[in-house]
């Protein structure tokens, strides 16, 4: 029930429906929130897009996101190198001064060092935030890209239940719409090609961590994070003396104690990525290996192997 108000110039002729007509008219509700229209038997997968339009937005909101933090990242670091700098020369002349014979220069000098001191902490805040949206996004990305590809799975099996629809007309305009809306999606994809070896059945890939270091790395989608060996990252003069352990589940099933590390960029061919959650362990997974390609970097992105070509194809969202 309800009106709809219609602009005069937009009606071209109106005409009264009879008894006769309006009994002969295929009468059906539209599910006018999905947007396709989908028979009966269809309904669940028409909800499926209509939840992968919020994923696909959140998922957008997340590669703002990270674009900015990309963009201020430097700034914000370099805003703490000086500040600290500050602090430092601050501690000099607060180490020299003597209270007896100035107090109110030397506490002005203890203001001055609280001041650069919650300003250091200020800003570390500002990038520990930031590092945990980037890391929330991540996850809203890696969710976005399974979704899509589950319903582009469900919407070709689908194709099969056209001849067994009751309106298969609907049936037909309904999957043809949905595999339009899905191609789109799709189109946001880049698609990279990723240098590899296959040694024994395992994807050996040559990695540039910190623009610095290039590694071996073992992809291993069964791994939480990436991880590195011990000597490879003191390759990278990599901090790991933070008194933090993180226990890691490895191949023989036991835990092994790591140092958590942020890696600030890690390229694979074209393939770049930026602040990478990674575990320093105290051995490399096999010898020649420095470590393992895990999920702390492969949740960006879908991966296609393609054995005839030998080829490794990296799609990431870049709407």
């Amino acid at each position: 029930g309800g009106s709809i108000s219609l602009r005069r110039s937009s009606i071209k002729s109106i005409e009264k429906s009879n008894i006769v007509a309006s009994s002969q008219t295929n009468w059906r509700p539209v599910n006018a929130l999905t947007e396709l229209d989908p028979p009966v038997e269809m309904t669940d997968l028409a909800l499926a897009y209509k939840k992968l339009k919020k994923d696909r937005f959140l998922a957008i909101q997340a590669k703002k996101r990270a674009r900015i933090f990309q963009k201020n990242h430097s700034e914000v670091m370099q805003k703490i190198a000086a500040e600290k700098q500050r602090f430092a020369k601050i501690a000099e002349q607060l180490n020299s001064a003597n209270p007896n014979r100035d107090l109110r220069g030397y506490n002005n000098l203890v203001r001055l060092q609280n001041q650069s001191t919650n300003k250091i902490l200020a800003l570390q805040e500002q990038l520990t935030k930031s590092f945990q949206e980037i890391s929330l996004g991540k996850k809203n990305i890696h969710r976005y890209l399974q979704n899509l590809d589950l319903l582009k799975q469900r919407a070709h099996e689908s194709k099969s239940k056209l001849i067994e629809s009751e309106n298969k007309d609907q049936a037909e305009l309904f999957w043809t719409k949905i595999e339009t809306k899905l191609a789109k999606f799709d189109s946001e994809f880049n698609n990279l090609t990723v240098p590899h070896r296959n040694v024994n059945g395992h994807m050996i890939l040559n990695i540039r961590i910190n623009d610095r270091v290039d590694g071996r790395f073992l992809l291993d989608t069964g791994a939480s994070f990436v991880t590195l060996s011990k000597n490879f990252a003191k390759r990278l003069n990599l901090n790991i003396n933070n008194g933090i352990n993180l226990a890691l589940s490895v191949a023989d099933g036991s835990l092994v104690d790591g140092k958590p590390v942020i890696l600030n960029s890690m390229k694979i061919g074209d393939v770049h990525a930026h602040r990478i959650s990674a575990v320093v362990l105290p051995f490399a997974p096999s010898s020649g290996i420095d470590g393992l390609l895990g999920m702390s970097f492969l949740k960006e992105f879908v991966i296609n192997f393609d054995p005839a070509n030998k080829r490794l194809v990296f799609k990431r969202f870049n709407p």
